[in-house]
């Protein structure tokens, strides 16, 4: 049975969103509950899945400027098996199986548009089971999927409203 999560483990995600290096300490006085509790959840938060520590790193400071959605019609019988080399390769960031008019959606990341047209001309085409792809070049990322916060009940922006 999953844990369902309540109002202070919800403010609990949401500070360490807000700022992943936050200390147990910090959070409870923010929180108004003790230290002992605030360890308590994150624990079991982190046991159960519902929360992880990564490092996020900036793709342009990195080198790799240039970010593309790229949509995928794929044979439906190779749906896996395409899903899995494409999940192999560095360029990609992100890999989700959609709905709609395409099957896959990827987005991946390049230091240049010569790096970017090798990767489709030489690593995506010839892949079987793809029958068609439209890439998207991202000219700016107004939210990324990192900047995303858990929502609160009654907060529509942070939790120190």
């Amino acid at each position: 049975m999953a844990y369902k999560i309540d109002e202070i483990d919800a403010q609990i995600i949401w500070l360490l969103q807000e700022d992943g290096r936050r200390t147990n300490v910090d959070i409870s006085r923010k929180l108004g509950v003790s230290e002992a509790t605030v360890r308590k959840r994150l624990d079991r938060l982190l046991s159960e899945g519902i929360i992880r520590v990564v490092g996020m790193v900036a793709p342009a400071q990195v080198g790799l400027p240039k970010e593309v959605v790229i949509s995928l019609q794929v044979e439906l019988t190779r749906l896996n098996e395409v899903a899995a080399k494409l999940s192999r390769m560095p360029e990609v960031r992100s890999l989700r199986y959609t709905t709609g008019d395409y099957d896959i959606m990827l987005i991946a990341l390049f230091p240049s548009d010569e790096a970017l047209l090798q990767f489709l001309t030489q690593r995506l085409a010839p892949i079987a089971g793809i029958k068609k792809t439209v890439t998207a070049h991202v000219l700016e990322a107004i939210k990324r999927e990192e900047e995303w916060r858990l929502p609160l009940k009654g907060k529509s922006e942070s939790c120190s409203d």
